[in-house]
């Protein structure tokens, strides 16, 4: 109560509380809905210590960052990013602990790809601006898991994919946070992945076929890779990994595979860095079919591969 004190009345009672709520992601839109009761609960703390502090003083910023390896709260390939996001925004524009808000943002819209800034500000002019209540995501057709891939980060083995005998399956602690950069989660979600392996004749095979995908919609294909050896060694060696991958039925609109450079993030940095592939295309039928090979990699290189996610696109 002194500290809130202190902040509203610096500049003569002027001064305002920007309270940044980072959600981290949640497995199910149940557990969703259960963490973030704790929104209004905290609003609640604030109005019983000062009843109108919404109205001139207190602002909420969630936060919106999702690029890896940069830094993400997107850390479930299963769950639509922005469906989850706007479940957050709801909760401002609808629960009464949040009547007469004054304010609400973003941070991390740097660290955001330029779909997830449309769809933050797509949020805030339809909540904040419009005063809408309804869904925006029931207007585009968005659900928390829309079900495209089965088994995305190997947390089930290679239950629901395909593969011949150079794919198993590893783990390594901290994967997921420190070479992918999912920030925050109590899961350890990224720990989990596929290791593809290459020898002197053969070469890893990996596949599954992508499900409920609407003919004509376009959507986005991301995963990510490092050198298992480099995981294993914690050796930091950034460069562009032997992996190659088929879609079929879809026509493809963009390729971008970007690569983490950074030879160092800080002075106990040692985590093998990745590539993360973000692949945009349009469905040409409800169904597609996706290989990944390691066919162009050297004999003896083996690459742990992850968050295979398919998400419609905000166009």
């Amino acid at each position: 109560a002194n500290f809130i004190s202190a902040m509203i009345n610096a500049a003569n009672g002027r001064g305002r509380i920007l309270y940044e709520n980072y959600n981290r992601g949640q497995r199910s839109e149940a557990d969703a809905e259960s963490y973030l009761r704790q929104l209004s609960l905290h609003a609640s703390i604030y109005r019983a210590i000062i009843p109108d502090i919404m109205t001139a003083n207190l602002s909420v910023i969630l936060g919106n960052f999702s690029e890896n390896p940069s830094i993400s709260l997107s850390n479930f390939p299963h769950v639509d990013y922005k469906y989850y996001l706007e479940m957050q925004v709801r909760v401002l524009a609808t629960d009464p602990a949040f009547r007469d808000l004054g304010g609400v943002g973003w941070w991390g819209t740097h660290a955001a790809n330029e779909e997830i800034v449309r769809w933050s500000f797509a949020l805030m002019k339809h909540y904040a601006i419009e005063g809408n209540t309804g869904s925006l995501s029931e207007k585009y057709g968005l659900v928390y898991a829309p079900g495209h891939v089965t088994n995305p980060d190997f947390e089930e083995g290679l239950s629901g994919w395909q593969a011949n005998n150079l794919v198993s399956t590893g783990s390594f602690p901290d994967f997921g946070k420190d070479s992918q950069k999912r920030y925050g989660s109590i899961y350890s979600p990224g720990d989990q992945f596929a290791i593809l392996k290459r020898t002197q004749d053969q070469h890893a095979e990996l596949k599954q076929t992508i499900v409920k995908l609407i003919p004509g919609k376009m959507y986005s294909l991301t995963f990510f890779c490092a050198d298992h050896k480099d995981l294993q060694n914690r050796i930091v060696a950034p460069r562009r990994h032997r992996l190659e991958y088929d879609l079929s039925n879809v026509n493809i609109l963009k390729r971008v595979c970007a690569v983490d450079t950074r030879t160092a993030r800080d002075e106990k940095d040692n985590a093998a860095r990745i590539n993360a592939f973000r692949i945009l295309f349009r469905a040409e039928k409800d169904t597609a079919e996706l290989t990944f090979r390691n066919k162009t990699a050297w004999p003896g290189e083996e690459l742990a591969l992850n968050y295979i996610s398919v998400m419609p696109w905000f166009e």
